[in-house]
């Protein structure tokens, strides 16, 4: 996909009308099944579009609808790139979650569920494999601030924030 194809593909996620967001989602959805390698840049990048696709979501039923059609996404990326989806999302979340707005918070708590739900669903249909598990747990445990287990790391939650 060519930049000028990306950048278009990224503002048919983030559309204001409902149907050409559904196009962009079903589309994502159809090129992550053909992704045979997909680096953390480009999951970011996609991510960005899906949090702007989500934001503009307005009402209840339109937005459970899209926070399933998103969360579902992880069941069409390659087996072994499930947790970097998890990772990214939750990592684009967080990013965004001080520009969200008190009428939003609900909603962004919602994707955030639904998005862990299909994660553990992604784990079970993968027979719990090994590195996909401790790609999600490291990815809790970062989003949490609370260290992986037997990491000895240092949670950024607990990090000394950078100076200057």
């Amino acid at each position: 996909m060519g930049d000028s194809a990306k950048v278009a593909f990224g503002k048919h996620l983030a559309a204001s009308k409902k149907p050409v967001r559904d196009r962009a989602i079903k589309k994502l959805r159809r090129w992550l099944s053909f992704q045979t390698a997909i680096t953390k840049l480009d999951m970011k990048k996609v991510w960005e579009g899906l949090f702007y696709c989500f934001y503009m979501a307005d009402k209840p039923l339109v937005q459970e609808e899209c926070a399933f059609n998103i969360a579902g996404l992880i069941h069409h990326v390659p087996r072994d790139k499930g947790g970097l989806f998890f990772a990214v999302a939750l990592e684009t979340i967080v990013r965004h979650w001080d520009t969200i707005d008190a009428n939003r918070f609900a909603k962004f708590n919602r994707l955030v569920r639904v998005v862990l739900i299909e994660a553990l669903k992604f784990l079970g249909t993968s027979a719990w494999d090994a590195e996909a598990t401790s790609e999600v747990v490291a990815a809790l445990c970062d989003t949490l601030g609370v260290a992986a287990p037997g990491s000895g790391d240092t949670p950024l939650a607990a990090q000394e924030p950078p100076t200057g």
